[in-house]
Formats: C-alpha cells, sequence, structure tokens
C-alpha cells in the first residue's frame, strides 16, 4: 500500500500545509505527471483540485518534467 506525504502551499497566503495519505486517497497520486492535477479530497480539501508541481520518490529523487 502506497503511503504519501502530500505538501499543499497556498499561493495567496504563501504558507504550506502538510498532509500524510495512505490507501485508496494515495493510489489517486501514483502515475501522475507534474501539471496533472487531482482531487484534494485525496488529502481532506473537499472543494479543491491540486495541480502537482513537483514530487519526490522514497529516495528523494526529484521528478522532472518529460520534454
Amino acid at each position: 500500500m502506497a503511503t504519501f506525504t502530500v505538501v499543499v502551499g497556498d499561493p495567496e497566503t504563501g504558507t504550506a500545509h502538510q498532509f500524510e495519505t495512505d490507501g485508496q486517497d494515495a493510489n489517486r497520486f501514483l502515475g501522475r505527471s507534474i501539471g496533472e492535477e487531482v482531487d484534494g479530497a485525496a488529502v481532506g480539501l473537499s472543494g479543491y483540485t491540486l495541480r502537482i508541481t513537483g514530487g519526490s520518490d522514497d529516495t528523494g529523487r526529484p521528478m522532472h518534467e518529460d520534454g
């Protein structure tokens, strides 16, 4: 089962909030690429849409945009 730490930034206030997600909610992030959008309900933010802007794997290797 996948477990993720998701950091959600609020560009209006400049604050960031960290959420832990696992199970079905974590699976919503699997196979996604930078720029794709995910339903905020995956981290308890119903009514919001989250855009993936970066990430890293369990060894710290960063995601890269293809192209």
